[in-house]
């Protein structure tokens, strides 16, 4: 099933996505998932006649399939949370968004639970080896694919507006 958007839904998309960057960014870079397994890999870039750059990836945890598909209907469930915030928004009904941004906020960090991290360290060394640069920062792959059978809207026409499969309750 493809699912298609018009520029309808644009300023919703954008309103949208703008809540889940700030979800994700008030989330946290942390994994909450307790059996993980060190993955490394190392990169050097420059000559090291002037300077030598070295970019190390530590990868931790494992996302199985039964796990990317948790998070994938999760992530769609989070969306859902975040449209009917965007349409309560809209309606002028504040304290509904409200709970719907808090429901999409817990589902952002049980979706981060499961995502495996990695730790990122750059350094920079000058000729002589001495380290001039450091820095390290913890990464999360956040893309994640959605199923579109976990969507709760029909797309039988890209121009009108999509038909919920559940009505929604006014406040």
């Amino acid at each position: 099933m493809n699912t298609k958007f018009s520029l309808i839904h644009w300023n919703a998309a954008c309103s949208a996505a703008a809540l889940v960057a700030v979800a994700l960014a008030l989330s946290g870079m942390r994994s909450l998932a307790t059996e993980s397994t060190a993955n490394v890999s190392t990169n050097t870039y420059g000559s090291g006649k002037q300077f030598k750059t070295t970019v190390e990836r530590r990868s931790q945890g494992d996302l199985s399939a039964e796990d990317l598909h948790q998070a994938s209907l999760l992530t769609s469930q989070f969306l859902t949370h975040v449209d009917q915030a965007n349409q309560e928004l809209a309606d002028s009904h504040p304290d509904t968004a409200r709970t719907d941004i808090e429901k999409a906020q817990s589902l952002v960090r049980v979706i981060r639970g499961l995502l495996p991290t990695t730790t990122v360290t750059t350094t920079v060394t000058d000729s002589q080896g001495k380290e001039i640069y450091r820095d390290e920062q913890q990464v999360q792959d956040d893309q994640i694919p959605i199923f579109t059978e976990t969507w709760p809207w029909k797309w039988s026409n890209p121009l009108s507006r999509p038909r919920r499969t559940k009505p929604r309750s006014r406040v």
